[in-house]
Order: C-alpha cells, then structure tokens, then sequence
C-alpha cells in the first residue's frame, strides 16, 4: 500500500541559537555513559501505551536512561500523587502539576530538593528554562524553587463550540455576557443534539463556580486570583472585586434556569470536557491548542464539529487574555532519591534540542522520519502518525516548549492551518495581560490555618448557586467570617502589587 507523507510547517519563530547551550555534544544524556534506571511518576494521556513503549527502550538503548514510568489516569493523577507523596517511596522524578499549597507543604517539609543552585552545571536547563519560569516554582517562606518548570507556550484563553449545534440552533458564538446567556437558553430548550429530550446545558464547570468556569467569569472580574487588577486597575482580593457578587448572581441564575450543567459541582477534573465529548455540553473553558492537539477533536470530522472563538468581552467591551510564566507544571526532584545527580542529567537531556524531538515525536524511522526544529517541519506518514499517538505525546514530554515554541501544533496541514487562522482571529481581537508570579507566604500560611473556612466558602458558594441559601447569608458569611480572616493575606498582597508597579 502507498504511504503518504504528511509534512506541516507551522510558524513559530526560534530567538538564540539552535545548537545545544554550553556546546554540548549530540549525546546529552547518554553516549557512553554507564545505563541508569530512574523511577518517575508523570501524568500522561490514556493512549499512550507504557508497556513495551518503542520510545522508552530507544531512549534507553540510545541515551542511556531506563525510565521505569508510573503513569495514573489525569483524571485522578492529584489524588495517586498525594498518596505517593505520604507514602515516603519516592521515585526519582515527580511531575508535579499544580504549584500549589500541596507543592508548597512538600518543598516545606523537606521532602525536595531546592533546585536554584542544582541546576546551574546543567546548560540546557539553564538556556530553556528562564529566569521567570524559575520564579514561578519559588515558594515565599524561603524563596527558593523546589522543582524544575516544564516550558509551556504562552495559551491563549477562550472556549470552544459545538459548530454543529450553533448551526441547528440558527446562532452564531456569543461575544458578550448577554449573548451567552441567550445562547443558553436556546440550547437548554431546543433540543440540539436531537434526543427529543431537554437535557443539554451551556456549561459545566469542574466541581464548583470557579473550575473551568471562565467562560463567564472574566465577563465580570479576571481570571487569575491574584496579580492581575480588577477592571478599573485597582488591586483587590477576589471578594472585594466589583464582579465578585454579579458573577455567582448570574451562575444563579444559569442554575436555575436549566442552562448549566446541574451536576457540575459533581464534575472531577475533566468533566466538563467529557460532557462535551458525550454531545451534553455546548461549551468548553480552554486554550487554543485543545482542539488542534486532542485526537478526540480533530481527528474523524471533529473538526467539523468544534471550533474555538476568543473570551467573552468585559463591560467595557475588552477581551483579556492573562499571561502568567509559561510553565505547565514542573518536575520535583526528592531528597530521599539517591540518583538526583542522574534525574538532573535526564532533565537537562529533555531541554536539549535533541531530548525535545526524541520524547515529542518518538522514534526515527518508527513515528516519524526527521524533524527540523528550526521551522518545526516534521517528515511523517500517515501511518507513522497512528503509531505516534499510541507512543508519546505532549504530556510525556520534559519540556512542552523550545526556545518559547512548540515542537508543532500539528503533523497535519489541514489542522495546522487550522490553528493558524483561529490564532489570528484570537491576537486581532484580544489584548494579553502579563500576570506575574504573587509569592504570598501569608495566602499559605491562611490556607493552611484556616481549611475548613477554605472548604465552607466553597460549599456556600455552590451552595447559592443551586438555590439552597440566599444572597444575604452568603454575604453575611463572607463579611462576619471570611473578610475578617483574610485580612492579613489581603494587606500583604496589596503591599507586594504596590511594590510591583
């Protein structure tokens, strides 16, 4: 049978040099090197394969590192790594997800390894990740990084349609609040996925009003909790912001008009998105790569199906786009691991220019043919890209980006060019926002107090939401209970935004 070749050129522009930082060798990890096994626990998407993977046995055979990889599901990846974490059986290489309060208690704890002054032999470190991503792996009550950021590109932050549904429902993608909510109720009451039956909902956001949610949420205050200024560029807490009460007034009223999901505060992480995939949800809060990356929507027609449009406008007319440090995560590097020398060498080989082709693309000759980073061409056969799915992907990667770029949006020129004309519709139309990285030691030392306050507000958040207690009780709570607790956070954070202007 005849193969044919797809090839994708995909514009990104690379800033520095091509060549490995430091003038390193070809091998970077390996090359003669004596074989190490490093244990690692990591969060990969279900159709990769683990066992028997091609590109797990050339990395060893060619670099030198026996990866024995612990892959649990995304949708419970949080939960198997606290328990790894309490376990005191550590791997060697743990990609933590989030940078949060748990990442925090672990780096307090003694359990990593500060990595500021372990990483400084290391070149490809050094050259891909900068001094911003670093940052943002700083916890404040030491001021120093206890994990080693995955480089992500910038995202670009919208919500993705059901096209088909817009098209049956005879509307096109909402602009402002007023349109989504028009859009919803068309969609609650007429019937788009043709069932006969009123069970289709707007959104559904992931366990409570604030998970993946933005949808709405950025039509009344910003996205990020904190670093970002309220929409009259005045620094606030996220209870004092002038959007705060506007916005649980409308998820109310979403609620109780059938237009969002009424087990959304049931959704784990993800839910939403399977909602999407299961024909029950119209929209989706995500970046602009979902689509042109995810099997599920662009492969079979789904292209025809989905499409991804900029936010939603604020009141004063403007889309934003918040842009934090890119980081998607990071790898945490255990004290108890006797092979922290071994785990750096492996990160440092998946900065390397070589270590990004390899752990994106998989094996030479078996899911791909050559691949030129200088304008992210990838030489590929339909067949080899079947194959490709099934052995690696960008969530087995070390390092999501090179030099700020992607290793390709796509192999495919129909989704590539896809994703180019729904990133230029997006930068003509909304103004990105740099975010930086707070370090608020006093926001984790209240978290830390104060979990069952932390747990309540969330629970009479929802709970107003599906109509169980009244506006008035829910601020009473938030002004008799929260507010005066959060005092302190909150002078500590409006002196750290004065100081940043």
């Amino acid at each position: 049978m005849k193969k044919t070749k797809v090839l994708a050129v995909i514009g990104f522009c690379l800033t520095g040099t091509l060549a490995f930082a430091g003038g390193q060798g070809a091998r970077a990890g390996g090359g003669g090197t004596k074989e190490v096994t490093l244990t690692m626990v990591n969060r990969v998407n279900p159709e990769v394969v683990i066992n028997g993977n091609p590109m797990l046995k050339y990395i060893r055979e060619q670099f030198g590192f026996n990866i024995e990889l612990e892959a649990p599901p995304i949708n419970n990846y949080n939960d198997r790594l606290q328990i790894i974490m309490a376990s005191g059986d550590l791997p060697d290489l743990i990609y933590i997800w989030s940078l949060d309060r748990n990442y925090t208690k672990w780096a307090e704890d003694g359990i990593l390894n500060p990595v500021g002054d372990l990483v400084k032999p290391y070149p490809n470190i050094m050259h891909n990740i900068t001094p911003e991503l670093l940052d943002s792996a700083v916890i404040a009550s030491t001021g120093l990084a206890y994990a080693v950021p995955r480089a992500n590109k910038v995202n670009r932050w919208g919500f993705m349609a059901n096209i088909k549904w817009l098209a049956k429902l005879g509307v096109s993608a909402p602009n402002t609040i007023d349109e989504f909510y028009e859009l919803g109720k068309k969609v609650a009451t007429g019937d788009p996925d043709g069932n006969g039956q009123n069970d289709t909902y707007l959104i559904s956001p992931d366990g409570d009003v604030w998970g993946d949610a933005g949808i709405i949420q950025e039509a009344f205050l910003p996205g990020p909790q904190f670093g970002a200024p309220d929409f009259d560029g005045t620094y606030r807490i996220r209870e004092k912001m002038n959007g705060y009460y506007p916005y649980l007034e409308f998820m109310r009223k979403l609620y109780a008009e059938k237009i969002m999901d009424p087990e959304f505060f049931v959704n784990k992480t993800y839910g939403g998105r399977e909602k999407v995939l299961q024909n029950r949800v119209a929209l989706l809060h995500t970046h602009d790569s979902t689509i042109p990356e995810s099997p599920q929507y662009n492969n079979n027609g789904a292209l025809d199906t989905f499409d991804f449009f900029p936010p939603v406008k604020a009141a004063d007319g403007k889309r934003r786009n918040y842009v934090a440090p890119p980081a998607w995560g990071a790898w945490g590097l255990p004290v108890s691991s006797k092979k922290t020398e071994d785990a750096l060498r492996f990160l440092d080989w998946g900065n390397s220019p070589e270590g990004f082709e390899v752990l994106y693309w998989g094996v030479p000759g078996l899911t791909y043919n050559s691949y030129d980073l200088k304008t992210r061409k990838v030489d590929q056969t339909e067949e080899q890209r079947k194959k490709w799915s099934t052995v690696t992907s960008s969530y087995v990667t070390v390092s999501f980006a090179y030099e700020g770029g992607m290793a390709a949006i796509s192999n495919q020129t129909k989704i590539a060019d896809y994703y180019q004309r729904i990133l230029r519709n997006f930068t003509s139309q909304v103004e990105d926002i740099a975010v930086p990285s707070v370090k608020l030691p006093e926001w984790d030392t209240f978290q830390t107090d104060n979990p069952d306050l932390i747990t309540r507000k969330g629970e009479l958040e929802n709970k107003y939401i599906i109509g169980e207690i009244s506006m008035d009780e829910l601020k009473r709570f938030i002004n008799s209970e929260w507010l005066p607790k959060s005092a302190g956070y909150e002078a500590a954070y409006l002196r750290l935004m004065s100081a940043k202007k």
